[in-house]
């Protein structure tokens, strides 16, 4: 479920500056839609209200990224690096937006973390691979996927919203995966008793792990700092598969 917007403006201030304890020291900038709180009793309407709003916000989208890449025209900037981190239901607005951007590839690195799409979206037998997973991938040079078994969050969007279609975030993409598609398997770290003390409340377990657990925040800086997936210090590679790991 999104978050209210002093929800998201703390998440993300926070989790600018974790990031830069963990080396990557780049400007933050966040893109918000219109959300409604977390209710249990209005849970389902406001998901789907969610997401309708994200769907009513792919023009925004894909303005407020063009205006980013034209900074790259001006001088002194022209080595610009532009990186997109993307969590749960931020997975959703950048599928989206990838769908209707026509800019060709204008982002470094696309970092979806407790992605809340279809496990399968960004394989080759999705039916709509062609119309959204693809576009994805040709938005990025790279797109990691974070993700864990554990995600209880995510496990309950699958069995409430979409007829038991296992999310991305929880299940990872079908192995081996399609080119500049880097799978990282969270599992034997995100998990209900890896609680970090510096979780505030109000904050769901496992699924917001990535933003306060110091293995996912330094993976997620060296990958935004350009490092290379197989040369990343907080992963192992998964046996027979080249672009699939293991954190650790």
């Amino acid at each position: 479920m999104s978050l209210e917007w002093d929800g998201a403006v703390r998440s993300m201030g926070h989790f600018a500056e974790v990031l830069n304890v963990h080396g990557c020291n780049g400007l933050m900038i966040g893109y918000s839609w219109p959300s409604y709180p977390i209710q249990y009793e209005r849970m389902k309407t406001n998901y789907w209200n969610d997401r309708k709003n994200i769907d009513n916000s792919v023009g925004s989208f894909c303005n407020f990224i063009g205006a980013l890449n034209s900074l790259k025209s001006v001088p002194g900037f022209h080595d610009l690096s532009i990186s997109a981190v993307c969590h749960s239901e931020g997975s959703y607005m950048m599928l989206k937006g990838a769908e209707g951007w026509s800019g060709g590839t204008v982002l470094d690195q696309i970092l979806l973390a407790a992605a809340d799409i279809d496990y399968n979206m960004l394989d080759t037998n999705h039916p709509n691979v062609a119309t959204q997973g693809d576009k994805v991938i040709a938005m990025g040079k790279q797109v990691t996927v974070y993700y864990t078994n554990n995600d209880g969050i995510l496990k309950d969007s699958a069995a409430l919203y979409h007829g038991g279609v296992p999310r991305l975030g929880e299940k990872g993409p079908t192995l081996p995966t399609q080119a500049k598609v880097i799978a990282v398997d969270c599992t034997k770290v995100l998990t209900k008793d890896a609680i970090p003390q510096n979780i505030p409340s109000g904050a769901r377990i496992v699924h917001d792990e990535y933003l306060f657990l110091k293995e996912p925040l330094s993976d997620i800086a060296q990958a935004l700092n350009g490092i290379p997936a197989d040369a990343i210090t907080t992963r192992a590679p998964k046996p027979g598969y080249a672009d699939a790991y293991t954190l650790i």
